[in-house]
């Protein structure tokens, strides 16, 4: 099994490596968050577009003499119950609810800065009306007075409207039923709605009450019908009044030039505004326009971004692979240069041995070689001994014969014998000088011989090499140890064979000497007993 590093040396080699996993991280973690942040503002910008009522709607209906659309009260009732948490469209119908808050919050979000620049590019200066389809809105939100706003439902608003309408309308008819007891010191003229505001507001102590009334006003229908109560109110009046002066008359009808002209101000001011709204709104769109398609060009990018980082992290994370690969494998070959230096240290061990015991052997080959030179000197003495032994004995065979058969003939051999002595003796000075020689040669070969030993030093590098021819050598030492033996076995046969022939010769002396005492010489016995030992000497 390999070798594993702790993480804190790992975590430093990928450090030097050049992957930084947590960093990468923590970039893929910020580019996430952006793609969440760019797709919830797209949905809230969506959302937004669907919800805001549309402002070119109302254009038709100012063209066709109606100043405002107001919510029309419906028989089936469309806002939900907030307390009945299982209908289906709770949900979507909060969703809505707190994004019309939202909207009309902008003064109240302001503060917030991330928040400013949306709401100042989006909401800004924009005149809220309602729709067609206004009715389908769930949430209609009231000015509860002192800059703070709540919401309602619909159907309750409608309501709440009603009522405020008819008590507007009972109030003008009693201020009216007033007028005409009082027609004798004040002008009869029908009560603008200027005239009626202060006296509403004073009387409507509810906020609520009054935030709507304020809404109202600006309601065509609502409108309308208040004129409408006006204007057969003021005819009814004139048609009652039979005794009336022209100036009277004149009064009436400046009134309801000043009515109209209020109107018609009232009108002009209501389409500037709706000019302004209607630029305002083409601005607005231009702008979500332009928004969203930076939008979705960021969304491509970070797309593009996220793609490319995937990527970088898939490589990351097979480099990171590839190292703890090459990690592991270089642990396996770590642990394979380990072995083969624990088997290189015991082959130098065994090598040191082998050199220990080469040593010994050489020392060994050279006592072998000192003994087989001084075998080798000994045996060449001896055969040389031998081969004189040899033609000795020829000799003394042939002598031996002679000395048998012919007697008579004794002394001219013996003469013959002295001469073959005396060349003998020649012979023998020449082996002895030959002998010489091959001692100096020997010498000189024991001096080769140490100048090999000295050599032998500087070759022992080449000993491996010559492994093969020591053992041959070895094998021949075997051999020549053996021959050896035999030919120490063979010295010893010549020894005893010498001994014989020293026998007889003595034998032969004694009867040369009874020979020479025979024939009377005293002198060339004496000599011929010394010659002999003398002989035997050299031998």
């Amino acid at each position: 099994n390999p070798r594993r590093l702790p993480l804190s040396q790992l975590r430093v080699k990928m450090n030097q490596g050049g992957v930084k996993h947590v960093s990468s991280n923590k970039r893929l973690f910020l580019i996430f968050v952006c793609l969440l942040i760019a797709l919830c503002s797209f949905l809230f910008i969506l959302k937004l577009e669907d919800n805001i009522p549309c402002i070119r709607c109302v254009m038709p209906s100012i063209n066709a003499g109606n100043t405002h659309p107001s919510p029309v009260a419906s028989d089936i009732v469309t806002y939900h119950n907030p307390k009945d948490t299982r209908s289906g469209e709770c949900l979507k119908n909060y969703f809505e609810d707190i994004l019309l808050i939202i909207v009309y919050h902008f003064p109240f979000y302001e503060s917030i800065p991330l928040l400013k620049s949306f709401y100042q590019d989006a909401f800004k200066n924009i005149v809220i009306c309602g729709s067609k389809n206004y009715s389908h809105h769930h949430i209609m939100v009231v000015d509860v007075g002192g800059g703070y706003f709540g919401y309602e439902c619909v159907g309750e608003a409608i309501r709440r409207l009603g009522e405020l309408i008819f008590g507007n309308n009972r109030k003008k008819e009693d201020e009216l039923k007033t007028l005409r007891r009082r027609h004798d010191d004040i002008p009869l003229f029908p009560i603008s709605e200027s005239r009626l505001e202060p006296s509403l507001s004073m009387l409507s102590k509810d906020p609520l009450k009054s935030s709507s009334r304020r809404r109202d006003r600006n309601n065509p229908k609502t409108s309308t019908f208040v004129n409408s109560v006006l204007d057969e109110s003021t005819i009814e009046k004139y048609f009652q009044i039979k005794d009336a002066k022209a100036s009277e008359i004149m009064d009436v009808y400046e009134a309801k030039l000043t009515s109209l002209q209020t109107k018609e101000s009232h009108l002009q001011d209501l389409l500037e505004a709706k000019t302004l709204a209607l630029a305002q709104s083409d601005r607005m769109i231009s702008q979500y326009r332009c928004r969203r398609a930076q939008s979705e060009a960021e969304c491509t990018k970070l797309r593009h971004m996220l793609q490319e980082t995937e990527k970088r992290c898939e490589a990351q994370n097979e480099q990171i692979h590839g190292f703890a690969e090459s990690e592991t494998a270089s642990c396996q070959q770590i642990e394979k240069l380990k072995i083969q230096i624990k088997n290189l240290q015991m082959t130098a061990r065994e090598h040191e041995q082998l050199k220990i015991a080469s040593a010994e052997q050489t020392t060994r080959l050279e006592t072998l070689k000192e003994a087989l030179t001084a075998a080798q000197k000994e045996h060449e003495s001896q055969s040389e001994l031998n081969e004189m032994l040899r033609r000795h004995k020829d000799n003394l065979k042939n002598q031996h014969d002679c000395a048998i058969r012919q007697l008579h003939q004794l002394e001219e051999e013996r003469k013959k014998i002295m001469q073959q002595l005396q060349q003998k003796d020649l012979k023998i000075n020449e082996y002895s000088e030959t002998l010489r020689a091959q001692a100096e040669d020997l010498q000189n070969k024991e001096n080769e011989i140490s100048q090999l030993g000295k050599s032998f030093t500087l070759t022992k590098a080449e000993l491996d090499k010559k492994e093969q021819a020591r053992k041959e050598l070895a094998h021949k030492v075997g051999s020549l140890e053996l021959v050896c033996g035999q030919r120490e076995k063979v010295v010893k046969e010549r020894e005893l064979q010498l001994k014989d022939l020293q026998e007889h010769l003595d034998k032969y002396a004694q009867m040369s000497a009874m020979i020479h005492s025979l024939t009377g010489g005293t002198v060339p016995i004496v000599n011929n007993e010394e010659k002999p030992g003398t002989i035997s000497k050299k031998k």
